[in-house]
């Protein structure tokens, strides 16, 4: 079991709150691990990564599908998806669909599609922890990699 401490950040208008983060490695075309802070957002259809994110692992960019994001406010940030290899700890890897945008000014995020359907994430607000856990075989073990 994966487990995140959340992170205290100050909020123009409500204070200090708690934001759930967690600390991922994603692979570049090499294999070689890259760590990531990202927020887990289950807000966030997709996960999503900033433009240095892409430069660090040597994607190019315009590689992965153009999609065009929205948020809250009704801006449309474009980026490209693309799957890439995520582990979370030892026992939780798995290939993830990421937005990848040509901004630096979007946060790097850990969003619904293709994490929270083969994932159990577990938001412990009294704790302030998140728990990203792989759900068990239908043998009762739990599954070492997951693939897409």
């Amino acid at each position: 079991m994966a487990t995140y401490p959340w992170v205290r950040r100050a909020h123009k208008y409500f204070g200090p709150i708690w934001v759930p983060m967690a600390s991922i490695e994603l692979l570049d075309a090499s294999g070689q691990p890259h760590g990531v802070i990202v927020q887990v957002d289950s807000g966030a259809v997709i996960s999503l990564l900033r433009r240095s994110v892409a430069d660090e692992l040597g994607l190019s960019l315009h590689n992965g599908q153009r999609v065009g994001l929205g948020g809250v406010g009704g801006g449309e940030v474009q980026a490209h998806v693309h799957v890439l290899s995520a582990r979370f700890d030892d026992n939780v890897a798995l290939d993830l669909p990421f937005a990848i945008s040509a901004s630096e000014a979007v946060p790097n995020l850990l969003g619904r599609f293709g994490v929270f359907d083969r994932l159990s994430i577990h938001f412990d607000s009294v704790r302030k922890l998140t728990r990203i856990v792989l759900p068990r075989s239908r043998s009762g073990r739990r599954r070492r990699r997951a693939s897409q």
